[in-house]
């Protein structure tokens, strides 16, 4: 199998472990909050360094 192979296998793989991930942890608790209020957790997750 060539790098390039590996790599776009790499990519694959991980982009499903993130949505198995988001699905398991993320949904159940996103789905209980209101529509206005749902992303703001995801915002806090994405740029927790900016506060520090």
């Amino acid at each position: 199998m060539g790098s390039v192979a590996i790599f776009w296998m790499q990519l694959l793989v991980n982009c499903v472990v993130l949505a198995v991930l988001a699905a398991w942890y993320q949904w159940p608790t996103l789905a209980n909050l209101r529509r206005n209020s749902a992303p703001i957790p995801l915002l806090w997750m994405q740029c927790p360094t900016i506060w520090e």
